[in-house]
């Protein structure tokens, strides 16, 4: 009898669910978390980076109580555009998360309208405040903890997915994968990792951006108490992307458009 099976986290905007899959993909065990949204002000719309870590923490572990075997690999999908800053030392938080959803930094993009067709022909993406970079830059520039952190050495800044990964994963890597890298205006297409020019441009520190990884890449182990070598994490990407395989491998006459 075949007992192996997979784990798949999906953390998205208004739910967080973790499951349990069988080798032919139907499901074993499923644990679900709500997450809500805050908006504090006009424009801002917010999430607790902590607190989406422990209940992404306390899913996995009840799913994981249910696997008859130590599950093969882990997937993880993640909401894009949304971004967080913390310290890479201590694994704290030195901003909320800041959703796809918010816009407070709409004004931040002006000054760089005369360069739009540029941005677009690196990352592939339009001026939009959806996008992490003037949210970045927001943060570096209003939270003193933030300043602090970079004038330490100590800050990392990007994608939501790169905070998750930092707080599951055995040794805490700072790293992000390439899709959900592209969804904050500082991914370039052609080279596949962050635009020097472009993270000038917004005015900030590259050594506080995650590593860029391919989407199926060896992101590391998630530890368990039941594994003494805990679960691979074999995947890291965003939602939308991810969606797109929910019904197995696409045709190769097939194109979907989202």
């Amino acid at each position: 009898m075949d007992d192996s099976c997979l784990l798949a986290l999906d953390c998205g905007t208004s739910s967080l669910r973790a499951v349990l899959l069988d080798s032919r993909g139907r499901v074993l065990d499923y644990s679900e978390r709500i997450l809500r949204l805050t908006r504090p002000g006009a424009g801002r719309v917010e999430q607790q980076p902590e607190l989406m870590l422990r209940l992404a923490h306390d899913a996995i572990d009840e799913v994981l109580a249910a696997a008859p075997s130590a599950p093969v690999a882990c997937g993880i999908a993640v909401q894009r555009s949304s971004v967080v800053c913390w310290d890479r030392e201590r694994l704290v938080p030195l901003s909320p998360v800041l959703s796809w959803q918010d816009t407070r930094a709409a004004d931040r993009l002006e000054p760089h309208a005369g360069c739009a067709a540029e941005i677009a022909r690196r990352t592939g993406l339009r001026l939009s405040p959806h996008y992490g970079a003037s949210k970045l830059a927001w943060c570096l520039d209003q939270l003193p903890a933030v300043r602090e952190a970079a004038r330490a050495g100590r800050l990392a800044m990007g994608p939501l997915a790169a905070w998750l990964l930092a707080g599951l994963a055995k040794e805490a890597p700072c790293a992000v994968d390439h899709a959900n890298a592209s969804r904050t205006l500082l991914w370039n297409l052609a080279t596949r990792d962050w635009d020097p020019t472009l993270i000038e441009r917004f005015g900030l520190p590259p050594e506080a951006l995650p590593a860029c990884w391919p989407i199926r890449f060896p992101h590391g182990r998630l530890p368990s108490p039941q594994w003494r070598g805990g679960v691979r994490i074999a995947a890291l990407t965003g939602d939308q992307n991810a969606a797109v395989f929910a019904d197995g491998p696409l045709p190769e006459d097939v194109a979907l458009v989202n």
